[in-house]
């Protein structure tokens, strides 16, 4: 019975094999048999090579994966004539300069076709990365106007001709260079006046009067659940947060004769209501509270694009959840660091990116095995360089795209700068060796940036309305949309601490006469 068996599979295989023959093109069938062979400079064969998954994520890797692609659907093609690739193509160059070989070079250069259902079932990454080209093509497409065309087309001898014609556009050792985007006329006296007019104020109270506008506080619940609130709790919350934002620790802060201020009101306050739902709900109220400022809303964008950056910490105590990166603070006992990742909206404000909804652990899993990327991961890999490509190619020749990009770079580095400016204690070191302990901490700080970023907002506001008032100065949109929270001169970080909460709440401070002399230092 089993040799039975064995010889109708066989008969049967064979069958299959010459239907198959029969219906396949001749020139396919010689194309499908020399993959099986081993190329010169390789170890195994083409098949083989298709077959493999790349798993590195560089540049490099990107290239090797593409060229997989590119060869599997270029088997049947007809080879095309030789042409100027387009800028979809720049994406399948490997880092550093063209295709290695020959055989690669003629890949690349041949036309592409869509895989069949089956291959991409079987390839995510290359199913996402056909879909992904194909949305690429439609924005740039390959086929358009040569430089002597008089028509509107978007094809590479136009984009290449409008590159060359772009004086802010230059190319150095491989690296797009953009020239910086003139300021507005007007801008600087309208920048330096408004900065003048923004109240003096003490940080403790700049938290206590933001409340008073927001009631960001309020919204912070007890990890208990209990509903209880003392009168005094707020004075407690800010206390608490200058002590963690400015990493200062609650010695400074302490005031034995102020009942909402003794250390162990503070560190019940701090267990009780300084972890991530509190805070994460506490920035949302104030995210939402500066849509109501008319120059946030009108002049500073919709929220709706968004940037994110790291800010490094030098860590001296044993964690865990630190590590050296010879990049930052070069390579010492104290090079171990932990890098704070921020997602700043065009507004300047952060929010929480944590659902709770996936475990960080169960989304690496899906993405990576034994630090080989699985298919979803390399999907995810080569979806997001198509896209990366498409960004270079609207940052080389929309200045809108530029200028909105430099804009929202600079207020990433911006507000890095005010974090250091408050993060002042310990000599800025991150003193907390578990991670928890880092996160409630860095999560504070993120909060009093928000809060002093929604208290800019409202008085820069109030500047420029008093400014236009008067008349002294001509503000139009292109120099308000250049005005920024991100400012700190006027905010005092040292010395003691008051917590006076503001005698009329929801009010303003009256604004400073910008044009008279004040030698005063904050």
């Amino acid at each position: 019975m089993e040799r039975l068996v064995r010889d109708v599979r066989t008969d049967e295989l064979d069958a299959i094999n010459v239907v198959l023959t029969e219906r396949t093109p001749v020139e396919l069938r010689r194309e499908l048999l020399e993959t099986l062979e081993v190329p010169d400079g390789r170890r195994v064969s083409t098949l083989e090579w298709m077959r493999t998954t790349v798993t590195d994520v560089s540049g490099t890797g990107q290239g090797k994966a593409l060229e997989r692609v590119v060869a599997a659907a270029g088997v049947s093609q007809p080879e095309p004539a030789r042409r100027l690739a387009g800028p979809r193509r720049l994406h399948l160059l490997p880092a550093g300069g063209p295709a290695r070989s020959p055989a690669t070079a003629r890949r690349l250069r041949g036309r592409r076709r869509p895989m069949g259902r089956s291959a991409r079932q079987a390839d995510p990454a290359a199913g996402v990365a056909g879909a992904s080209r194909q949305r690429l093509d439609r924005a740039w497409p390959e086929d358009g106007p040569g430089p002597a065309s008089t028509g509107s087309g978007r094809g590479p001898g136009r984009r290449l001709q409008q590159v060359a014609a772009n004086p802010a556009v230059t190319v150095k050792g491989g690296r797009l260079k953009l020239e910086a985007l003139p300021l507005p006329d007007g801008y600087q006296a309208v920048h330096d006046a408004v900065q003048a007019m923004l109240p003096r104020i003490d940080y403790p109270e700049l938290l206590l009067e933001v409340n008073g506008h927001t009631g960001y506080f309020e919204v912070m619940p007890h990890l208990s659940g209990s509903e209880a609130r003392r009168p005094d709790l707020d004075i407690s919350q800010a206390g608490v947060l200058v002590a963690r934002s400015c990493n200062v620790g609650f010695v400074p802060v302490v005031k034995p004769g102020q009942p909402a201020l003794t250390l162990s009101r503070l560190l019940g306050v701090e267990k009780g209501y300084f972890h991530h739902e509190d805070i994460a709900a506490a920035s949302a109220t104030l995210v939402t509270a500066q849509s109501d400022i008319s120059i946030a809303v009108q002049d500073w964008g919709g929220g709706l694009v968004a940037s994110a950056d790291g800010l490094r910490f030098v860590v001296p105590v044993k964690s865990l959840h630190a590590r050296p990166n010879p990049v930052y603070f070069g390579r010492g006992k104290r090079s171990r660091g932990s890098t704070w990742l921020a997602v700043v909206n065009d507004r300047v404000m952060a929010g929480s990116l944590v659902t709770n909804q996936v475990r960080a652990y169960d989304l690496l899993r899906m993405l990576s095995a034994d630090g080989r990327l699985t298919g979803l991961g390399a999907a995810f890999a080569h979806y997001g360089r198509i896209f990366k490509s498409m960004h270079l190619l609207h940052v080389a020749h929309l200045e809108d795209y530029r200028r909105m990009m430099g804009a929202q770079l600079n207020i990433g580095e911006g507000r890095n700068g005010l974090a250091r400016r408050v993060f002042i204690g310990n000599l800025g070191q991150l003193r907390q060796g578990y991670a928890k302990g880092m996160e409630d901490q860095l999560g504070a700080l993120g909060l009093g940036l928000n809060a002093i970023i929604y208290w800019n907002s409202l008085y820069v506001d109030a500047a420029v309305k008093a400014l236009q008032a008067d008349g002294q100065l001509s503000i139009g949109p292109e120099i308000r949309a250049r005005l920024t929270p991100l400012i700190w001169e006027h905010i005092n970080f040292h010395g003691s601490y008051p917590f006076t909460r503001p005698e009329t709440p929801g009010n303003l401070r009256p604004l400073r006469d910008a044009t008279a002399e004040d030698d005063e230092q904050v």
